[in-house]
């Protein structure tokens, strides 16, 4: 498969209309953010009308490399500017975001009540009776915990999930049929040094942010249509964009805190051509804890609703849905 370029690849510009760019100081990158009428499509071949991202967030530094990389992603709508808590920003048509500080919510702690602290969170998701797809953007950092004395390592992997707020709020929000994707805001200590604030790196930079909110366009089962486009235009001829494309993986999880039992995963994703031509291709995907072909969002839901130990990522499972 050959995919087509983008405007701003070094390798297809020429040297004089980069250096008038550059002069001009346009931000040149080849990160691969999909285009926001092609989110779009995705959002509506899914069956909802809008997409809103919901930046869950508790250090300002965090906040701000959010707003960056949605400018970076979406650099025509109009500026985020200083949103207050809850106000709805436009990003592009169909698509806007919602900034809410939420630390007790994503903090670590097996003794929080996220329920209570995500009453006033409430207003900002919808289902899908809305017709808005949501989507949630999380800040997290790497918990401090250490094993006891005798502590045996997966029983110390269960301390530690229930302890960690990032796989406590990630399956919160599944069951509630939400997805969402995390970015640390600190920097893990070394050589004795104490975790330091991550500050926004330089725009073009930022690269943990950036892939994040990929993976969140991912998890949404919002797709580059680039990839389709490099489908249809396959050497065997027009038929192979008439084709659905699967990829299968099994995997024996670990052992469980009793050191006995192991879990086997068997997941599958595929790309499904639209039934019209030129509309957007969709993934779905296959989980027993469902046990049909449903859209990938609902899948990645029910996986981390019910999914018991972190040791498997479904981002890094399905190898089909890293493009």
């Amino acid at each position: 498969m050959t995919f087509e370029p983008r405007p701003t690849d070094k390798q297809k510009m020429a040297p004089q209309e980069r250096a008038s760019r550059i002069e001009a100081g346009e931000l040149l990158h080849s990160i691969g953010f999909p285009p926001p009428e092609e989110i779009t499509a995705s959002v509506k071949a899914q069956g909802f009308e809008h997409l809103r991202i919901v930046c869950l967030w508790y250090r300002w530094n965090t906040r701000l490399r959010m707003i960056n990389a949605l400018s970076l992603a979406l650099p025509d709508g109009p500026p985020i500017g200083d949103p207050g808590p809850g106000e709805e920003v436009s990003l592009a048509p169909g698509i806007s975001v919602v900034f809410r500080q939420a630390e007790r919510f994503l903090s670590h702690g097996d003794d929080i009540n996220r329920t209570v602290e995500f009453k006033s969170l409430e207003n900002d998701f919808a289902d899908s009776e809305s017709q808005v797809l949501v989507g949630a953007w999380c800040e997290t950092e790497i918990p401090t915990l250490k094993k006891k004395d005798g502590e045996k390592r997966n029983a110390f992997l269960l301390r530690k999930e229930r302890y960690d707020g990032k796989f406590q709020v990630r399956r919160f929000l599944a069951k509630k049929d939400f997805v969402c994707q995390f970015t640390k805001g600190m920097k893990p200590g070394s050589f004795g040094n104490p975790a330091t604030e991550i500050s926004p790196p330089k725009p073009g930079k930022d690269h943990a942010a950036y892939m994040a909110l990929l993976d969140l366009y991912r998890s949404l089962g919002i797709i580059d249509q680039r990839l389709a486009r490099a489908i249809a235009k396959d050497r065997k001829g027009h038929e192979a964009g008439k084709l659905a494309y699967c990829g299968i993986h099994a995997r024996r999880q670990a052992k469980t805190a009793d050191g006995k039992h192991t879990k086997r995963i068997i997941v599958a994703t595929a790309l499904f051509p639209p039934e019209e031509e030129g509309d957007a291709w969709t993934m779905r995907a296959w989980t027993p804890q469902i046990g049909a072909w449903v859209p990938y969002r609902e899948a990645i839901a029910a996986f981390h609703a019910s999914e018991p130990f972190p040791t498997c990522c479904w981002s890094t499972s399905v190898g089909l849905t890293r493009w």
